[in-house]
């Protein structure tokens, strides 16, 4: 299911079908998507829902642009939804699975089972933690296991967080008590 906060109660928008979990959801052009491998689900409204024969895995927006992931480790791109999406631009090898898709600067930051990738604006794919590769496992950058917070990407391993900043280029191990400023 799909589900949307009523008052104080959370409710069934959306039934994606048996056998079937949103993995992921994201607004474009106003309307709400939700990705379940299979295919998504559209609404404008968040009452009624529109199948769309297309599968995704994750979803990203960036640049007035949609993107999906389709495990193994294609994304595709489209500025025109639903319809003309590019072709598959793959992330990584085909062994360790697309998990997450998410936005940062100008980067589409691609959570992976060995770590995380990031693909430009011309979709050349280069990896940001090559060294997680060691200890790849669906527990990696899972999805919405990464985030942006104040400009810099979050994303969790198997051993705590590791935040990266583009403003400062760097890559920091930090713990859940790090991430309130006192400022």
């Amino acid at each position: 299911y799909s589900h949307k906060l009523v008052g104080n109660t959370w409710v069934n928008a959306d039934d994606v079908g048996v056998g079937n979990s949103v993995k992921d959801a994201a607004v474009f052009s106003s309307q709400l998507i939700s990705a379940y491998g299979a295919g998504m689900r559209v609404t404008t409204d968040g009452s009624s829902w529109s199948a769309v024969a297309t599968g995704a895995d994750a979803l990203a927006v960036m640049n007035d642009r949609l993107h999906r992931a389709v495990v193994p480790n294609n994304v595709y791109t489209t500025l025109v939804w639903p319809a003309a999406w590019s072709g598959a631009i793959q992330v990584g090898d085909s062994s360790y699975p697309i998990t997450s898709l998410t936005a940062v600067e100008q980067l589409l930051v691609v959570g992976r089972q060995d770590g995380i990738m990031a693909t430009d604006s011309e979709g050349v794919t280069f990896p940001l933690s090559p060294e997680l590769r060691f200890q790849a496992s669906s527990n990696i950058a899972t999805v919405k296991a990464s985030d942006v917070f104040n400009t810099d990407l979050y994303f969790r391993t198997l051993t705590g967080l590791i935040q990266l900043s583009p403003e400062s280029g760097g890559k920091t191990r930090v713990g859940l008590d790090m991430l309130a400023s006192p400022d």
